[in-house]
This record gives C-alpha cells, sequence and structure tokens, in this order.
C-alpha cells in the first residue's frame, strides 16, 4: 500500500485502512501490487493519527506473544529512509522470507545486520538478518487488542 490516509473533513482524523498481509509481502514488479482504499476496511482512531500511523496491520502467529496476539491490529508508520534504527521498538518488515513483526536491536557482532528479537523468546529466537533484506519497513505506533 502506498496511498495516503483518508483525512476526515475537520482535518483532525485521518482513516486507516487496514491492509492484508498478502498486499504488503507482494513484490513491487509482481502484477496487481498492493491494494486500493476501497478494497480496504477503513478505522478511524484519533490517538493514532497524532503519531503519524498511515495503516494498520493485522497480526498473524505468535512470535510476538504475550504483547500482540493472533487477531491484535497493529498501527504502522512507514519508514521511507532508514537513517537509523529506535531500537528496542517494533518494526514491520517485509523481507525475502515475507513479513515480519519483530523488536530491532544492533547486532555486535555485524554492524551490517540487525538482530530481530520476538517476545515469545522460547518458542522464537533470535536472530541476525542484513539490513540489505528489508524491502521495506514500518515503525508500530499503536495496537488495538483483540480478545
Amino acid at each position: 500500500y502506498y496511498g495516503e490516509p483518508l483525512q476526515s473533513e475537520d482535518c483532525k482524523t485521518v482513516s486507516l485502512p487496514l491492509i492484508p498481509i498478502d498486499a504488503l509481502a507482494r513484490k513491487p514488479n509482481e502484477d496487481n501490487f498492493g491494494v486500493t482504499l476501497a478494497e480496504c476496511e477503513q478505522y478511524t482512531v484519533p490517538e493514532f493519527s497524532a503519531k503519524g500511523a498511515q495503516y494498520l496491520l493485522r497480526v498473524s502467529g505468535t512470535s510476538m506473544l504475550p504483547k500482540y496476539n493472533n487477531g491484535d491490529l497493529l498501527a504502522c508508520r512507514r519508514i521511507d529512509e532508514i537513517t537509523f534504527f529506535q531500537w528496542g521498538k517494533v518494526y514491520v518488515m517485509d523481507t525475502r522470507q515475507g513479513m515480519l513483526v519483530k523488536k530491532l536491536f544492533p547486532d555486535k557482532d555485524n554492524p551490517d545486520n540487525i538482530l530481530c528479537v520476538s517476545e515469545n523468546k522460547s518458542d522464537f529466537p533470535p536472530f541476525s538478518m542484513p539490513k540489505e533484506e528489508i524491502r521495506s519497513i514500518s515503525i508500530v505506533v499503536g495496537v488495538i487488542g483483540v480478545e
């Protein structure tokens, strides 16, 4: 998804599209890349607008338990140019291996890599990944928990 959120008439909040995870994981040279706003559910959350959120993404899997549950909605802000990472923050990354939601830390053994850490460390141990493997990245700025 590369469009902008829909802005309300009062200019204070925006409607954030809920992007299907398969749309984010498509390669730019694939046919039918991305989705249109008409294809996405829209959510208006003023607190997310204030944090610069541009889209929502539904959590799939258990690697970030207990912080994020399967089905939770993550509010994300795209980062177009990585000049630095906010270490310890949660990011959504599109990689050659697929979409990842992880806390990021520096790899002390290799400055060209990042350390990807799950909340559920017993089932998902940390791993190092080359920065060049990241095709797109967003920082998570909020969450709607689903019970």
